[in-house]
């Protein structure tokens, strides 16, 4: 009788650490791949019926870190800040990728930056050519709408310039001619249904040694930035060069201006080589 009872316990003591263990699993499991809302299910059906060929994207395309990253402390900027670059990036935009919208998460930060009175329209995955589209999942958003760049600065007031950096993505999937025929595209699009606002494109940034993948490398980035010259020439806009202050003596990407080894650069970039070459843009232009 007592080995009954004794095989009857141990049964039930078996069933409960079974339960127990599949508990924490599933548990486990539910942390690291959390359900999906219906809205985000839909999205990402939207992106993949869009984009059929684009279904695979690298995994920089798809990182959006650099979007809620929160700015670390960094050493005192030396640059002075004048009022009147404040004022002059009131009345601009800004549009751009995941290195355009890290800036608009550092100016948000430090207030003492240039651009911080700046609007954005910057998204992580974002290109030149789906900027001249007039839809898609990924456009920027704002005052609730995702809408195409064009769109956008039609609805805004006091708009004067619009600054744009493209490249890092565009350069995983084409090759640099077509990147900047995609860009003076855009350059043209802005020009035809806002023509009152200057067009400045920002030169795509280096990345650090060794990174090669597609078309993003530096001699092809070199290339890239020099065809945005000639377009910014042929198609009356502006050319900011940001690239060769970023760069080190090899020609690449120093490690101490990138966060995450691949391309996008941190707060020491932004704070040490865009803020001033930006505030002493906006003098120049004044």
């Amino acid at each position: 009788m007592k080995k009954k009872y004794f095989k009857a316990a141990m049964k039930v003591l078996a069933i409960m650490i079974t339960g127990a263990l599949l508990s924490e699993v599933l548990f486990i499991n539910t942390e690291a791949s959390p359900l999906k809302t219906p809205e985000e299910e839909m999205g990402e059906t939207e992106a993949a019926a869009e984009e059929p060929e684009m279904d695979e994207l690298p995994a920089e395309n798809t990182d959006e870190s650099n979007e809620v990253m929160i700015p670390q402390p960094i050493p005192f900027m030396e640059h002075p800040i004048s009022e009147d670059a404040h004022e002059y990036y009131s009345r601009s935009v800004f549009v751009g990728d995941s290195i355009m919208a890290g800036y608009r998460t550092y100016s948000a930060y430090y207030k003492d930056s240039p651009v911080s009175t700046a609007t954005f329209l910057a998204v992580p995955s974002y290109t030149s050519w789906r900027a001249v589209k007039s839809s898609g999942s990924i456009q920027p958003l704002y005052k609730g709408k995702k809408q195409s760049v064009c769109a956008n600065l039609s609805e805004m007031d006091n708009v004067d310039r619009v600054f744009i950096l493209f490249g890092a993505n565009d350069l995983l999937m084409k090759d640099a001619f077509r990147a900047a025929d995609d860009m003076m595209t855009l350059v043209d699009q802005i020009h035809e249904t806002n023509p009152e606002i200057e067009v400045h494109i920002v030169s795509m940034t280096p990345v650090p040694a060794g990174v090669n993948k597609g078309a993003l490398n530096n001699p092809s980035i070199d290339g890239f930035n020099g065809l945005l010259i000639q377009g910014a020439k042929e198609h009356g806009a502006y050319y900011i060069d940001i690239n060769t202050a970023l760069k080190d003596t090899t020609g690449n990407l120093p490690g101490r201006y990138c966060w995450d080894g691949f391309v996008h650069v941190n707060n020491a970039a932004y704070a040490e080589v865009w803020d001033p070459i930006f505030a002493r843009y906006a003098v120049s232009e004044e």
